[in-house]
């Protein structure tokens, strides 16, 4: 009986830290998606200012 109850508590444990790994997951690739957009903003931003430079 014990021993059936430890069973269970560690299958909930493996369930919530499996909850907690895929919200980390999801986290982190919208985290290098953010990242990802961040450089291709600063690499329009950059070519748009050289633009800008060779104008002047």
């Amino acid at each position: 009986m014990y021993m059936i109850n430890f069973l269970n508590m560690c299958n909930v444990k493996k369930g919530k830290l499996r909850k907690h790994y895929s919200t980390f997951d999801t986290f982190y690739s919208t985290k290098k998606k953010l990242i990802h957009s961040l450089i291709i903003w600063v690499k329009m931003f950059r070519s748009r200012i050289m633009l800008l430079v060779i104008k002047l």
